[in-house]
This record gives structure tokens, sequence and C-alpha cells, in this order.
């Protein structure tokens, strides 16, 4: 007599699922790679926040530097303008510069701090 090969249970026609140990692996797996693209999109972030305080840094510096090249009759000082007010009433600032609540300029190098009303950090420096 021969012996028919025994089968298992799985191939017998019984339930054919995952077991808990393939799905908790699989969401393991899932979280892993959600953290890994939370963590890159947050300093994509950083960067693009980084690079408009950069940019707007720039047109403040600008404005400023315009400021004190102005005619005695616009600038008496002949200097830097007292606040940003002095710059919106010459001309130099636009609506997006509305942001910023007062600047200061550093007498090293000429960098300037920028104060935000609701910024990233509160303050921009300059490089």
């Amino acid at each position: 007599m021969s012996r028919l090969p025994r089968r298992s249970s799985r191939t017998r026609g019984g339930p054919s699922g995952v077991s808990l140990v393939e799905v908790v692996l699989v969401v393991a797996i899932l979280g892993l790679l959600a953290a890994v693209v939370l963590v890159s999109v947050d300093g994509i972030r950083d960067r693009q926040r980084t690079s408009a305080c950069k940019t707007e840094l720039r047109r403040l510096k600008t404005s400023v530097e315009a400021y004190i090249a102005l005619p005695k009759d616009q600038n008496p000082s002949g200097g830097p303008p007292a606040n940003l007010a002095a710059l919106n009433e010459a001309g130099l600032l636009d609506e997006r510069s509305s942001q910023y609540v007062s600047y200061t300029r550093l007498r090293s190098g000429g960098h300037f701090v920028a104060h935000y009303a609701n910024g990233p950090k509160g303050h921009c420096v300059s490089s």
C-alpha cells in the first residue's frame, strides 16, 4: 500500500489569510517610511523659511540703502531711517514688508536683524 503525502492545514481548504505577525510587520514598515518622509518634509520647510527670510532681509537692506542715498530734502540726517515708518513714508517699502515690526542695523559688517510680528522665530538675521 502506498501512502499519500500529508497535506498541510493551509492547503486542506481551511482559512487562508495572513498571520498577525505579518500584519504587524507591514504596519511597522509603513510607520518607519512615514517617519522618514515627515523628517525630510520638515527639513524642506525649514530651508524654505530660511530662504524667504534671507530674501526679505535683502529687500529690507536695499530699501535702507536707498533711503540713505536720498537727497537731503527727503533724508535730512543722511543716515539710516529711525524706523520702518520712515521707509514707508519715503515709498521704499511695499505691502509685503508690513510683516516687520522693526529692524536693527548692526554695526559690524552692515548686517540686519528684522523683528517679525509673527515670524518663524520672531526675528531673522542677514548673512
